[in-house]
């Protein structure tokens, strides 16, 4: 159902007279979703960390996770990185550390520094992060209510827009394809975390060939290649350039 329903949003846009790519499904972060993203010619993705949920006795959204983005070794990029593609452009269309997180200070260094590192095409925060008038009150996705939130959009400015942080070099591939998802039970099932791991230390994505887009002319290129249930070491790293040695990262120790 969900290809039928891609395969009508396209040809809606046809009838419409636009004949520009087009992107889709740039929320679910499960493996069957990066198979139906599989036939678009760009890749968009958005998450957050700390996003507003409710309790129990609500349905408002009004619980915020006061925990650090670092204590789950930045799990909401990790989840964004798994769902790129090394093979077409790549767009970040949200993302936030929202308010009323206490340590939403740390997105401009999260996000700007890993987004330049994998070298995103594009890095769009939300939302509003200019209003020309108002005095408001500081409210979750309104930017320029938020001078922690201010702040961060000029260190991004920083280390992505004007780069600050290069992009690696050197790159991480895991291979999927139907048989991966479908045939294993894990359709449903994120990216293995040791996996995405690895976005925190190198370029990283995954490829799924088969089936091939029309679209995908050229093969991406990868330091270290990993099949879907494969995982890859330090040592690893080392030994195909990705780290040098005197690279502290220690997966056990949390240092990355």
């Amino acid at each position: 159902r969900e290809v039928e329903l891609s395969r009508w949003y396209a040809e809606a846009m046809k009838r419409m007279g636009y004949r520009g790519p087009t992107t889709q499904w740039d929320c679910g972060k499960s493996l069957r979703h990066h198979a139906i993203r599989n036939r678009f010619p760009i890749i968009s993705m958005h998450g957050y960390h700390s996003h507003p949920g409710t309790t129990p006795d609500s349905n408002r959204k009004n619980r915020v996770s006061q925990a650090s983005s670092l204590d789950s070794a930045t799990s909401y990029f990790r989840g964004i990185a798994s769902c790129r593609y090394l093979d077409r452009p790549f767009m970040l269309t949200e993302y936030l550390h929202c308010y009323w997180s206490r340590t939403r200070y740390e997105e401009g260094l999260v996000m700007g520094a890993l987004a330049s590192l994998q070298g995103y095409d594009s890095l769009t925060a939300h939302a509003h992060p200019v209003y020309p008038t108002g005095r408001n009150p500081t409210s979750t996705f309104e930017i320029a209510l938020d001078p922690v939130a201010r702040a961060n959009q000029v260190l991004t400015g920083y280390l992505y827009a004007a780069g600050y942080v290069r992009p690696a070099q050197k790159r991480v591939m895991v291979e999927l394809n139907d048989s991966d998802v479908f045939s294993s039970g894990v359709a449903n099932e994120v990216m293995r975390a040791e996996q995405t791991k690895l976005s925190l230390l190198t370029g990283f994505g995954i490829r799924y060939p088969c089936p091939r887009p029309s679209f995908v002319t050229a093969e991406p290129e990868a330091s270290v290649v990993l099949r879907a249930d494969e995982s890859c070491t330090v040592a690893q790293l080392r030994e195909n350039g990705v780290l040098g040695e005197s690279n502290r990262t220690d997966f056990n120790a949390g240092i990355y």
